[in-house]
């Protein structure tokens, strides 16, 4: 399969003229000088009555031993009640006691949450010794264990619903490769695995995200971690059954996470930090390792990924309040607006995230502004 590479003119704008959205801003968590300072990961949606808004923290950086998965609910999504436990330190000391916010999934009348916990080699980010994904259940007052895990497999957004009625994951498995899983229409725990080909230039992608446009195409976009500063792609024609190997795109990125699907309008939206060209250039910048994760940036399109205008959510400097904060950001190269996600209820935009990976907060966007 030849692939059509989304279209990236769109952002082909410097970014001191990117358009700036009039935006509501709530602290869901903020990080506590006597606690864990780390929070970062976040993971946002409505559910009956009420937004829920998971992340990960620790005491002072990530991938250590410790981490655990946090929660607050908000009637508004602006004011947010007293943070709480979603899932406690994984249960094997030091050898297996990271966690990974996985996302929050709306199934029918339920709610879950799918929380990762993993364990590396001291120094490697290329392969987990070991790692699966827990799933959690709301059941109306608090967070239990569904007694499900999924063995081998580590994601990083909801599960997706598709046309077929299936759900999509996107995640690694335990070498770091990346697959996809189709199911949970039925049995939590009856998954189908495809893995996607590694790209013929051979760069490491990882935190793939996905949409599935009108023709049941489903699209995936990946970032690079051997810093080319853009997103790859790759899409499947046959429902999921295969992947071509990713290449690619001009989509800028700051070597960072990105968060996308398709709105009730069936607009497509992509929201990361994308906002990469160098003023008077009209090129995504280029260089080695991260970038600084600002401006936060919301792009629309079309579901066949031809994006029409990118906007700035946010683009003031920020500088960490915790020494403890440098080495989780890249020596303090990638402060800013970090890891997105979002969510659409009654014609606003809630877009979760961390503010240096030390608070969690949301910005609400209106609908008609966009």
């Amino acid at each position: 399969m030849s692939l059509t590479l989304p279209s990236a003119k769109a952002f082909q704008v410097a970014q001191s003229k990117l358009p700036k959205l009039a935006t509501q801003l709530s602290i869901v968590h903020c990080s506590d000088p006597n606690g864990n300072r780390y929070h970062h990961q976040a993971q946002i949606t409505w559910y009956k009555d009420r937004f829920f808004c998971m992340w990960i923290e620790n005491l002072w950086r990530e991938d250590l031993p410790g981490q655990k998965a946090g929660y607050a609910t908000s009637k508004d999504g602006l004011c947010w009640g007293a943070p709480g436990i979603l899932a406690p330190m994984a249960e094997r000391g030091y050898e297996m006691n990271t966690r990974e916010s996985s996302g929050l999934w709306n199934r029918g009348d339920d709610l879950f949450a799918l929380c990762g916990q993993y364990r590396q080699e001291p120094g490697s980010v290329l392969d987990y010794l070991e790692c699966k994904s827990d799933i959690y259940a709301w059941d109306g007052t608090e967070w239990q264990h569904s007694g499900v895990q999924i063995d081998d497999y580590l994601g990083f957004e909801p599960p997706r619903l598709l046309s077929t009625g299936e759900y999509v994951l996107t995640g690694h498995d335990q070498q770091a490769r990346i697959v996809m899983l189709f199911g949970g229409q039925g049995s939590l725990s009856e998954w189908r695995r495809v893995e996607i080909p590694p790209p013929e230039d051979k760069h490491f992608l990882l935190e793939p995200n996905c949409w599935e446009d009108t023709d049941g195409t489903i699209h995936v976009l990946l970032r690079d971690d051997n810093s080319s500063h853009r997103l790859y792609y790759t899409a499947s024609t046959d429902g999921g059954q295969t992947f071509p190997a990713p290449v690619k795109t001009d989509i800028p990125d700051a070597r960072s996470r990105i968060s996308t699907g398709v709105l009730s309008d069936g607009r497509l939206f992509l929201c990361g930090n994308s906002g990469l060209i160098a003023d008077g250039t009209g090129k995504p910048v280029e260089g080695i390792g991260f970038a600084k994760r600002i401006p936060l940036t919301l792009a629309l399109g079309t579901v066949d990924g031809t994006i029409e205008k990118v906007y700035s959510v946010r683009a003031d400097e920020t500088i960490g309040r915790w020494a403890a904060s440098v080495p989780s950001n890249g020596q303090g190269g990638c402060w800013g607006y970090q890891y997105p996600n979002v969510c659409e209820h009654d014609g606003f935009l809630y877009i979760a995230y961390s503010v240096n990976k030390e608070d969690i907060a949301v910005s609400r966007v209106a609908l008609a502004d966009v």
